[in-house]
């Protein structure tokens, strides 16, 4: 399997920390970046490849996940793009909001780094060998 990119946007440094391990204990062939919730549509663009997938968590301050994922559904050049929303609030109100927004799913951040493991296999395994991605940088 070719290299994937996961792009994790997200206000905790911690869930960044405990991501970046498991990518590594994983040994799955994922380049992980970070960015918190500061970053713009045009900045995000030019940071995603053919085999990116963008992690975007629901609660950060400020902008949040929803507001971000907004942003992202009307870009030309990103609407595309598949986003999938991580939160340890699984709310149905959350969840509708966030597929209503254009999520292409909705993750509960795992309770074990164990789980973390597993579901880096998953994502892997569903988005990169299973799917077929919109080609990057193209607007419909």
């Amino acid at each position: 399997m070719n290299t994937a990119h996961l792009l994790l946007i997200d206000d905790d440094s911690d869930d960044h920390l405990l991501l970046h391990t498991a990518v590594q204990r994983s040994r799955l062939p994922i380049e992980l970046s970070y960015h918190d919730h500061r970053i713009d549509c045009r900045e995000l663009h030019g940071l995603l490849t053919a085999r990116s997938l963008i992690l975007l968590d629901f609660n950060m301050p400020g902008r949040n996940g929803i507001d971000l994922l907004s942003s992202i559904r009307t870009d030309p050049n990103l609407k595309q793009q598949p986003v999938l929303i991580y939160s340890t609030t699984c709310q149905p109100e959350s969840v509708r909001r966030a597929y209503a927004a254009g999520a292409n799913a909705f993750l509960r951040k795992p309770d074990s780094f164990t789980d973390f493991i597993r579901l880096l296999g998953d994502l892997c395994s569903f988005w990169f060998q299973s799917c077929v991605l919109p080609p990057t940088g193209t607007a419909r």
